[in-house]
């Protein structure tokens, strides 16, 4: 299975007709030490290029901008 990337390092891969999302290694990296993920609930509706949530470091919040459109 393939796995492609945004290029606000979102991972995206299809398994059995789901796309799994997640951030890319490089973003882990940067962001050292990840404190606090704000995800969308279940049955929420995400938009491609649009904001579905935001990630905190101890260095900072960034924003995690969708690679696809669909419901979670």
């Amino acid at each position: 299975m393939s796995i492609a990337y945004s290029k606000e390092h979102i991972w995206v891969k299809e398994e059995d007709g789901v796309a799994l999302l997640g951030l890319s290694e490089y973003a882990v990296t940067k962001l050292k030490a990840i404190m606090f993920l704000d995800l969308p609930e279940e049955g929420d509706e995400v938009d491609i290029d649009s904001k579905f949530g935001d990630v905190e470091s101890k260095k900072t919040v960034s924003d995690m901008i969708s690679p696809v459109t669909g419901v979670v």
